[in-house]
């Protein structure tokens, strides 16, 4: 009796495994594709699995090339709410108000980032690579310039 019920658990979990490996296959294929309105529920059920950042980056890019921007802004804070501490994600939500028209937000998080950051020079070299690996350097020059200041 026990070998039994070890045999089914041993074939229960392997289906389990060869769905998520499916899921992610065609996730990756439907993206790699341009697919993006096919890839998103595959990444949706992904990222809720397991919040990694390469499925938070599929994801977005899917909401994004969908046409779902309200989505694809509440994804960005509620990763920003899950990780305080990453700048990247602070970042990501500022870019994207620069790319949807809305430079008053936008502004108000670089100059939250730039004077918080300006305060302790880890911080300050923290958002400095992180705003040049985002390809802002404008706004990068500007941190250095307030962290200089203080």
């Amino acid at each position: 009796m026990k070998i039994a019920f070890a045999l089914l658990f041993l074939l229960f979990s392997a289906s389990v495994f060869a769905q998520e490996g499916t899921d992610q296959q065609l996730a990756q294929h439907y993206f790699n594709s341009g697919e993006f309105e096919k890839a998103l529920p595959y990444y949706q059920k992904l990222y809720a699995k397991e919040s990694t950042k390469i499925y938070f980056n599929r994801y977005l890019e899917c909401l994004l090339q969908t046409g779902k921007e309200k989505e694809a802004e509440k994804l960005i804070k509620k990763q920003i709410a899950t990780d305080r501490n990453s700048l990247e994600y602070q970042v990501m939500l500022a870019d994207f108000y620069e790319n949807h028209e809305k430079p008053k937000e936008a502004t108000k998080i670089y100059q939250e980032l730039i004077d918080e950051a300006s305060k302790t020079s880890y911080a300050l070299q923290d958002l400095f690579k992180t705003l040049k690996g985002k390809g802002k350097y404008d706004i990068a020059l500007q941190a250095l310039e307030k962290g200089r200041k203080n």
